[in-house]
């Protein structure tokens, strides 16, 4: 996903920063869950390009630590943050909040919508945090697999 988000940043003339463990430790995750992340993190990437006027994008993840402090996200999952410099919006404001209306919906784009419905299929969370003029923030939580459960099993609904 870092080289996915060099390189669609950069092409739409971004800086890309990425602050990821340079070797990510063992984490089962079902088709359905990475499919779904990654469809969240590129609407998420394609809503900084398309409406931010951000001029950097920084890319993160938390993973939490064992009793030895090494990574694993066996715990508790992890969570993909994507952060940026732009112009950020009333979040309260927004017609993406999960009661609003399809109508209001429709006449913003569904992008918040979508990327949250994503999360929550897989039992996960989409966090925003935002306000005009401070950019935007976005983490998607993802759950764990349970450890009886295959990857390639479907995720529990």
């Amino acid at each position: 996903m870092g080289r996915f988000a060099q390189a669609f940043l950069s092409s739409a003339g971004l800086r890309c920063r990425l602050d990821l463990p340079l070797t990510l430790p063992p984490c089962r995750l079902t088709s359905e869950v990475r499919h779904n992340v990654f469809l969240a993190f590129k609407e998420a990437l394609n809503n900084v390009v398309k409406h931010a006027r951000a001029t950097e994008v920084r890319i993160s993840m938390e993973i939490p630590s064992d009793n030895e402090g090494l990574p694993d996200p066996s715990l508790s999952g992890f969570a993909l943050v994507v952060t940026d410099n732009g112009r950020g919006f009333d979040f309260g404001a927004s017609a993406q909040q999960p009661d609003a209306s399809p109508e209001a919906r429709l006449a913003s784009g569904n992008g918040i919508y979508n990327m949250r419905k994503r999360l929550e299929e897989i039992g996960g969370v989409c966090e925003w945090t935002t306000a005009p003029g401070e950019g935007a923030r976005v983490r998607f939580v993802v759950p764990p697999l349970p450890r009886h459960q295959k990857t390639g099993q479907s995720f529990p609904k």
